[in-house]
């Protein structure tokens, strides 16, 4: 069977690392809003689901 929680942290965090580089780029402001809302509501819905 999948290990979610795993592929959830493993994306997460490599997400989390691409937004970091992409902070301040203007040339990726859109692209930086998108992605960090996206992993705001993935991590909520983390939170809400965890056993």
């Amino acid at each position: 069977m999948a290990d979610y929680e795993k592929m959830y942290a493993v994306l997460c965090a490599g997400v989390s690392e691409v937004l970091d580089e992409m902070e301040g780029k203007e040339e990726c402001r859109e692209y930086f809003r998108r992605l960090k809302e996206l992993l705001n509501r993935a991590e909520d819905i983390y939170i809400e689901t965890a056993e």
